[in-house]
């Protein structure tokens, strides 16, 4: 059982990473030798010798205007089902309260731009990916995001920020020469 006298409360928003030193049942089921596990607050928990606490995670709250980076230290199916491979970097963007999987750690906050009519975000790849638009971008290719695609852009790991663009806007008697389009 995961209760006894030395109880600590976990508060929401709180998690804590279980480890099992020898094959354990607690009320999140069975666990053989080196299984490793995560538990979300609320909750109460009491301090077993056959259960080791590996770590004390806090929640990140993900909105509209940041994600949190995070990476694989080894190889694992994640929340979603998809495989992870150990070393593998991605970015959580889901809105609410994001807590760190079991087999992954937090690299960064990533913080987004917001676009509107008078803005774009200029981006470059920094390598060969499909973007979250569904566009297929090549390592070096850049390219612009205005108001018409998103209200708010964050840049994925393949992703790297050149500039956020302002609008020109010319006269009637002004000209440009554009040298080079993207």
């Amino acid at each position: 059982m995961l209760f006894n006298k030395q109880m600590e409360f976990i508060e929401e928003g709180e998690a804590l990473h279980f480890k099992a030193l020898q094959n354990v049942e607690d009320e999140t089921g069975s666990h053989s030798i080196g299984d490793e596990w995560i538990v979300k607050g609320p909750i109460y928990y009491g301090k077993r010798s056959e259960i080791e606490v590996v770590r004390k995670l806090k929640s990140i709250v993900i909105n509209e205007l940041n994600g949190v980076r995070v990476v694989a230290t080894r190889n694992f199916t994640d929340k979603n089902g998809k495989d992870r491979i150990a070393g593998e970097e991605w970015l959580e963007t889901e809105s609410g309260e994001y807590i760190p999987e079991v087999f992954t750690e937090i690299v960064s906050l990533v913080k987004g731009t917001v676009i509107d009519e008078n803005s774009a975000v200029h981006l470059k790849a920094l390598n060969n990916y499909e973007d979250k638009y569904k566009v297929k971008r090549l390592a070096g290719q850049e390219w612009i995001i205005t108001s018409k695609t998103a209200s708010t852009h964050i840049c994925d790991i393949y992703e790297e920020l050149v500039k956020v663009e302002k609008r020109v806007v010319l006269k009637a008697n002004q000209y440009c020469i554009i040298e080079n389009p993207l």
